[in-house]
This record gives C-alpha cells, structure tokens and sequence, in this order.
C-alpha cells in the first residue's frame, strides 16, 4: 500500500518526556495521556525510547513494596536511573517516517509485534503516533466501511 504513512496519522494526543524526568512525573503524564505508552526523549529532544503501562506492570514488584502498597524509589529518581538499577534496558520506540507508506508501517508493526509505531521527523522528534486501531480505521476507510 503506497499511501504516505502521515496520511493515515490520526493520533497526535501523546505524551513525552525526558529520560531524565523524574519518574513520579513521568507515571502521572502516562496516567493522563489518552494512551498506554510515554515517548522517552534524549536531551536534543529526540525519541529515545518508551515506557508502556504493560512496562509498569511487569517491574510493580520492583517498584512498589506490595506488603503494605508503598512505593519503594526516590521521588527524584529518573526512568532512566530506574531501569539502570533494575539492571533493565528500556524499550526502543518502533518508528516510521513521513515518505515511510501505510505498508511499511504495517510491515513494521507485524515485524515488532507492536500495537503502536511512533512517527518521527529527521531528527528523531515526535511527529505523532500511528496506533494499531489507526491502522484499521484507514483500512475501513479505504474499504468504504
């Protein structure tokens, strides 16, 4: 399918954050974002990475003391300083660009078992993110459904 894949961008409500912001900032901007994943950004502001509710879920007993539901990290300590002491290496972001096409985005979504691929411009920055129900909106649209 050689439709541009910025055609087919419909969600542009995300979020994004530092590696370095402090983690209890970066939970509440997953909390309040409208989707189940952050956009982790460098120092140049370049997608670097991203943190999922299912990552959050995985190291809850690493994070949280759940004898008595306390959390158990420094206020102040940083995805990044996280996953660096959980000995864990966060995810790399699946990315598209635009000229990429609807095809390679979904080529790109299979080959990563993925739900969501992050649109970035030449310099790594977020344009958008192309969610797997995105996909099969533009397919129905294109079926006439």
């Amino acid at each position: 399918m050689g439709v541009p894949v910025e055609e087919m961008l419909e969600t542009e409500a995300y979020a994004l954050a530092p590696t370095t912001a402090p983690l209890v900032e970066v939970f509440h901007d997953l909390e309040e974002s409208a989707m189940d994943a952050i956009g982790l950004t460098d120092a140049s502001g370049a997608l670097v990475a991203q943190l999922s509710v299912a990552d959050v879920i995985r190291f809850a007993d690493q994070i949280f003391d759940n004898d008595c539901g306390t959390v158990s990290f420094d206020e102040r300590e940083s995805v990044q300083q996280l996953f660096d002491r959980l000995g864990q290496r966060l995810h790399d972001p699946v990315c598209v660009r635009r000229g990429e096409t609807f095809g390679d985005c979904i080529a790109k979504m299979i080959a990563a078992s993925t739900h969501r691929v992050w649109m970035v411009d030449d310099k790594d920055g977020l344009v958008g993110v192309i969610r797997q129900q995105d996909v099969l909106n533009a397919i129905a649209n294109y079926l006439g459904l």
